[in-house]
């Protein structure tokens, strides 16, 4: 299991488990009776049902046989079911707190709420870096190696081309990709918004916008450099249910894929014989 989805999970279950064993629990005076009682263990109901609807649905659309190719939106909406499910049911079990131990439960519900706030604005979901290599090459040979999708398996092993090519691409092309990840397949369309011959060239998912990736070449002294800065907004499903443990994580992983790749970038311009499409 991935070190994320550990910390996905540890607060998961600590959200869940603390009101379900204070609700287990009966204390020897129960605070609130008769109506109130009533309508708080009403609206739990009421909150809870939609909820288990929700995480039902999500683990309906996350089950799928190995190697099915998926739409990056289908991923997005099981990801956004998953958390309106657990968020339903934490306010149902809040509600459901209320009635024996109010001061938790409102305490508890601050915390929660507390936890949306801070995930939710765009600056805390944003991810954005910059990575550099040096490659004893020219900048059109780089921009030739990148700008071609036939190419882009060659260093991104994950990622492969499928359908009809329009080449040489321009601004607005769009690309269909697949990426593996784990067990999973998942089809992308990637638009060309960066193509500056020699200089500058990049893509942006259609669906997961604003999610950008450009590479720039200069030439140096020493060949050429190539600079990939990349930047991408994590939708409010992900801030919510995790962002504050696997943020780092997530960070780390996408870094240190797209630097294996820049070193396989030139690895490929350094090569004695030219790369072939």
């Amino acid at each position: 299991m991935r070190r994320e989805s550990l910390l996905t999970l540890g607060p998961i279950l600590l959200l869940l488990g603390v009101p379900i064993y204070l609700v287990s629990t009966e204390p020897a005076d129960v605070p609130m009776q008769g109506l109130p009682q009533f309508a708080l263990v009403a609206a739990a109901a009421l909150v809870l049902v939609p909820g288990a609807i929700f995480i039902v649905i999500a683990i309906a659309r996350g089950s799928f046989p190995v190697g099915r190719i998926r739409r990056i939106q289908d991923v997005e909406w099981t990801q956004t079911c998953t958390a309106i499910g657990y968020g339903c049911l934490v306010a149902g079990l809040t509600l459901a707190m209320a009635t024996t131990f109010p001061a938790v439960a409102g305490f508890y519900a601050a915390v929660v709420l507390a936890w949306a706030l801070w995930n939710v604005p765009p600056t805390a979901r944003r991810i954005q870096y910059r990575l550099r290599i040096v490659a004893r090459s020219t900048p059109e040979a780089a921009f030739a190696l990148v700008s071609d999708p036939r190419n882009w398996h060659s260093y991104l092993p994950a990622l492969d081309v499928f359908g009809q090519l329009d080449l040489p691409l321009h601004i607005g092309s769009v690309v269909l990709t697949t990426f593996r990840q784990g067990r999973s397949v998942i089809s992308e369309e990637e638009q060309v918004v960066a193509y500056d011959p020699g200089r500058r060239f990049g893509t942006a998912s259609r669906h997961r916008r604003p999610t950008d990736g450009v590479y720039e070449m200069a030439r140096i002294d020493e060949g050429t450099e190539i600079v990939w800065t990349y930047w991408t907004v994590l939708p409010y499903s992900f801030a919510v249910l995790a962002l504050p443990f696997s943020r780092g994580a997530t960070r780390e992983r996408i870094i240190r894929r797209r630097q294996e790749s820049l070193e396989a970038i030139k690895r490929l311009l350094e090569a004695p014989t030219p790369v072939s499409v």
